[in-house]
């Protein structure tokens, strides 16, 4: 059983080198479910040439390329015709997940996970949305730009999906970009409102020069936060004071076009200050639609079962929201690690994702987990 273990182990170096970052997410799926389940690791068969992705598309003379996976060389900007942007997925998805779980977290190290189904997720986020526009942030406005501060975790993505539901855009900040670059990229949008975890990353933003006017603190308001807030006159909310806002003040969706900007994501680059991109629904509609075609024909779906997702890499940078879109299009449900690294595997006995992105860094942590079984399993 070991040699065919160890080959079968061996055969994972054949995607770990590929460049579509999917791929990795398949074998992470199948090397994952061996580390759970204590069972035998499968052997894929690439569904590519790793030496033939691409092909020229015909009629073109500037040298655009479309992968040999499509049929044809029309670009693909959807997967549903009744989904075109952000908001539309996400109705989608609840109605194929039959109003099934979406978000979980673990309150605790000693609890369970808990979840909240999409009709669930679709009420906060239009009580947050809502909020967001009795305290000025209108699709209306120049800037109906609204920050998001926080580490992965439900709140995240209904702060991001009340952007989508009400025509606004995101803005995610993140550690890794630096006080310099998180000052230029206030001064930049002019952000009035932004969305955080706690008291110690509110009092971080206060200590920029900027258009902050509202600040929305997840896990509470400490007393140094509001004599701050008082000195730089900015409103602090918690995010529950929001719900109750939105709930009282409930005002009709309003939703995007294809072509509406949905986020602007902001990159720390080679050179000089954070550049921002401008991505519109249609953009990540149209990207997440090619992966769910990469994952379809890599038959890891069952589709006999609600398909599990376990989010940790930062949602401030698009892969992870494109992996989440392409999830959420599947009507599954995501799962948020607790935020230590060291627990990552924990999370994963629990939540068992059926699918996993990841990245090399971690791959080499499970590898050496599966190696480690292995070892132990051929003694």
């Amino acid at each position: 059983m070991s040699d065919a273990v160890t080959t079968n182990i061996h055969d994972l170096s054949q995607y770990l080198t590929a460049p579509w970052a999917v791929a990795g997410a398949a074998v992470a799926a199948s090397a994952i479910y061996y580390y759970l389940n204590n069972g035998q690791l499968e052997t894929f068969s690439p569904i590519i040439d790793f030496n033939n992705q691409t092909r020229l598309v015909k009629g073109r003379k500037d040298g655009a390329r479309v992968s040999t996976m499509s049929k044809s060389d029309e670009l693909l900007s959807y997967h549903y015709d009744d989904a075109k942007t952000m908001y539309e997925l996400f109705l989608k998805a609840q109605q194929i997940s039959k109003n099934g779980d979406y978000l979980g977290w673990k309150p605790s190290a000693t609890e369970p996970y808990k979840w909240l189904k999409y009709s669930e997720v679709q009420k906060i986020s239009e009580q947050l949305g809502s909020a967001f526009i009795e305290l000025g942030i209108e699709p209306s406005n120049p800037q109906p730009f609204v920050g998001i501060y926080a580490r992965n975790r439900p709140e995240w993505v209904i702060a991001e999906t009340a952007c989508n539901t009400y025509s606004l855009v995101n803005i995610p900040l993140y550690n890794t970009l630096g006080t310099e670059a998180i000052n230029f990229i206030l001064m930049q949008t002019q952000l009035k409102i932004v969305v955080c975890d706690d008291s110690v990353k509110a009092l971080e933003l206060m200590n920029f020069e900027s258009s902050l006017k509202i600040l929305v603190i997840i896990e509470g308001i400490s007393d140094e936060a509001r004599a701050k807030a008082a000195e730089k006159n900015i409103k602090l909310y918690l995010f529950e004071q929001l719900k109750t806002i939105g709930s009282e003040k409930l005002k009709k969706p309003i939703p995007p076009k294809p072509n509406s900007l949905a986020t602007i994501s902001y990159t720390s680059g080679t050179t000089g200050m954070p550049k921002g991109a401008l991505i519109t629904h249609e953009g990540i509609v149209s990207v997440s639609a090619c992966v769910l075609e990469f994952v379809y024909k890599t038959d890891i779906i069952s589709g006999k079962e609600q398909e599990r997702y376990m989010s940790y890499l930062p949602l401030a940078h698009m892969f992870e929201r494109v992996s989440q879109a392409a999830l959420m299009s599947l009507g599954a449900k995501i799962g948020f690690f607790q935020g230590d690294i060291r627990k990552l595997l924990d999370d994963m006995k629990e939540i068992k994702p059926t699918i996993f992105c990841t990245v090399p860094r971690l791959l080499n942590r499970v590898y050496a987990k599966v190696s480690q079984r292995i070892c132990f399993l051929a003694q």
